[in-house]
């Protein structure tokens, strides 16, 4: 029984600094975080050292090569996104020197993907998706070696 308590006090605290733990060793910076306990959010962070410890497959990472990726955050809000998102998307796109790569606009929807190139490979990648429901947005921001390739289909 003792064994049981001390592990518990030992592993408890563990549990809630996973993700701080996660982010210290790690070189990547997240920018969307903070929004993650927005109302009806969805959010998810994998870390560099949390994608090479898993043995992920392309589909795991919405088709993008798991052996390139380095770190991928992906937020979703369901209401006022412009609102929340603004500025973190545009802190984001001017921290890494993003640039638009491509749109795509209609009455109800708008994509958008930011990059940041060095040379042919893409080193940052934010897609936005926007959604016409009650101002909605997906954010996908990943860190990691792409080609335009690997991006083709995805706006």
């Amino acid at each position: 029984m003792k064994t049981i308590k001390l592990l518990i006090l030992i592993l408890l605290p563990m549990c809630f600094s996973m993700e701080t733990f996660a982010q210290s060793n790690n070189q990547e910076k997240t920018f969307f975080s903070n929004l993650r306990k927005a109302y009806s959010s969805e959010y998810a962070y994998m870390s560099p050292l949390m994608l090479k410890s898993m043995n992920l497959t392309d589909k795991d990472l919405e088709g993008f090569p798991a052996k390139k990726v380095k770190m991928i955050e992906i937020l979703t809000l369901k209401f006022d996104a412009e609102k929340l998102a603004k500025g973190a998307i545009e802190k984001c796109v001017a921290d890494n020197g993003m640039e638009l790569m491509g749109a795509t606009y209609n009455t109800s929807l708008k994509n958008e993907i930011y990059v940041t190139m060095k040379g042919n490979t893409i080193t940052n990648l934010l897609i936005l998706k926007w959604g016409a429901w009650f101002g909605s947005v997906k954010i996908l921001y990943i860190v990691g070696d792409l080609s335009s390739e690997d991006i083709k289909d995805k706006l």
